[in-house]
């Protein structure tokens, strides 16, 4: 091969070089596609268990992220999330003015907004009681509502501080000398709840909105035990550069009304492995504006 031909050949192969390493790391080329797995906590709470399923479900399927979806107590999920071990976190309840662990990993968190509202715990009856009757905290100062109820609050430990909170206010009143709190595990309230309704009589417990027995049954408040919450959804500090603009436009959109919420709990309670898909079948149009964003619409 004669020097010229040489030189030709050498540049041909440059450019070829060139025009393939472009081609690979282009936002067309394999490269960019990679989208860096997610890791996502989530607290133990059904509607949050239900939520992350839902999440992983669609990163996976619509957005093609891996998901490693895992299970943390609030302060533990909370402080990996805030450190950067984690990307995701589902289930702190805001505002939370008394948390430490709050205080300390807010600014080190990356604010994706409220994923659902209307969070709140309370004293409830089932619908069925007739409101005239039992409809809030005072009417059970009336001797029938004390003899119908068998003078008990039926009352389980949370996060919340149901029960000493519930203490707190039969102390108080004096309309509710003559009552006592139960005090038995979440389960067994349920489930109490459940025996109660079926055969249509009384009862007054602690109970938390979103949950499993608002997802189930017909209740309501008779007396608020908290103020109103919101959830939002937390990322790592640099969420946003680490993933791109589809995958952090379609968690910033990521919102549902809180009957929904009771929806998706009571088809994760039912049966975990089909929840999420039954709940995006049911609601299409809502899935993929949380996808694709108002061009969907």
């Amino acid at each position: 091969m004669n020097p010229k031909s040489r030189t030709v050949y050498s540049v041909l192969t440059v450019f070829l070089v060139m025009v393939l390493t472009l081609t690979a790391i282009s936002p067309g080329g394999t490269a960019a596609d990679e989208i860096k797995p997610i890791d996502l906590y989530v607290t133990p709470e059904s509607e949050d268990l239900a939520i992350g399923d839902l999440l992983t479900h669609l990163l996976e399927a619509r957005l093609s992220v891996k998901v490693s979806k895992k299970v943390q107590y609030l302060g533990v999920g909370l402080k990996k999330t805030a450190r950067g071990e984690g990307d995701l976190f589902v289930g702190l309840k805001l505002p939370r003015p008394d948390s430490n662990i709050w205080a300390k990993s807010a600014h080190r968190l990356c604010d994706l907004g409220p994923i659902y509202e209307d969070v709140m715990a309370g004293w409830a009856v089932p619908s069925y009681l007739p409101e005239e009757k039992l409809g809030s905290l005072s009417d059970l100062s009336n001797p029938e509502v004390r003899e119908r109820l068998y003078g008990e609050i039926i009352g389980y430990s949370s996060e919340e501080g149901l029960l000493e909170k519930s203490e707190a206010i039969i102390k108080s009143n004096k309309g509710l000398n003559g009552y006592k709190l139960v005090k038995i595990n979440k389960m067994a309230a349920i489930s109490e709840l459940g025996r109660t309704i079926r055969n249509k009589e009384w009862i007054v417990t602690t109970i938390r909105r979103p949950s499993t027995p608002f997802s189930i049954y017909e209740v309501r408040f008779i007396a608020d035990l908290t103020e109103e919450q919101r959830v939002h959804m937390f990322g790592r500090k640099d969420l946003m550069a680490k993933y791109p603009n589809k995958v952090t436009e379609f968690l910033s959109r990521f919102y549902l009304p809180i009957d929904l919420v009771n929806e998706l709990i009571f088809l994760y309670d039912k049966d975990k492995g089909s929840a999420a898909k039954k709940f995006i079948d049911n609601y299409p149009d809502l899935v993929n504006y949380w996808v694709e964003g108002p061009s969907s619409l």
